[in-house]
């Protein structure tokens, strides 16, 4: 109890420690060579230690990065009603050239849109963006801390604040097939505020 393991491999650090149920917390900052064989060999439960987690979720903070992204998303709601309105029989039955100039508003929106997309992947850098994010979809490298890893941290001391029975329950995710529930939602978030007075 309460000892640490640093460098190795998972061969050996069963064999020192005889270690082999699901009682074992592992973490690491490779997912491959740290993360991967704990998950599916052995069925332990892992934590990533991911350094750039830190700035990401500094930029997240960021009142300006804040603004771009709901911006953003007010641009895209727009499009999208916008769009719709393209299938109202009163639309079909517009004369040419208010048809083109819809089309132009359309593609002036689209245009805007992709300058945010810009401008968001540039406030985490300028090359390829976020680490975790490609727009709206979790890059490669999120999807594979998602399957190996049950928690993730920019600092293995970040958790030195829960007990050792503290589990962490991870966010229900939508597909996008899926819709929100509102009821569910908001009782969740009543749930929480009231949990949040006391």
């Amino acid at each position: 109890d309460g000892q640490v393991y640093s460098g190795g491999n998972l061969m050996s650090f069963t064999s020192i420690t005889g270690y082999s149920d699901r009682s074992v917390m592992y973490f690491g900052d490779h997912i491959y060579s740290d993360l991967r064989d704990p998950t599916i060999q052995r069925g332990w439960f892992t934590g990533a230690i991911v350094s750039e987690l830190k700035y990401e979720l500094s930029v997240l903070r960021r009142s300006e990065y804040r603004q771009t992204v709901t911006y953003m998303q007010l641009i895209e709601k727009i499009l999208k009603s916008s769009q719709q309105e393209t299938r109202n029989p009163k639309y079909i039955h517009l004369p040419a050239e208010e048809k083109e100039a819809f089309r132009q508003l359309l593609d002036a929106g689209r245009m805007e849109r992709r300058r945010m997309r810009w401008k968001l992947r540039d406030f985490f850098n300028p090359n390829f963006g976020s680490v975790f994010r490609t727009e709206k979809n979790p890059t490669l490298f999120a999807t594979k801390i998602k399957s190996f890893a049950n928690v993730y941290t920019a600092d293995l001391s970040n958790l030195g604040a829960y007990p050792s029975d503290y589990i962490f329950y991870p966010k229900r995710m939508t597909q996008a097939h899926e819709t929100r529930m509102p009821e569910v939602d908001d009782l969740l978030d009543e749930i929480q505020l009231g949990l949040g007075n006391h």
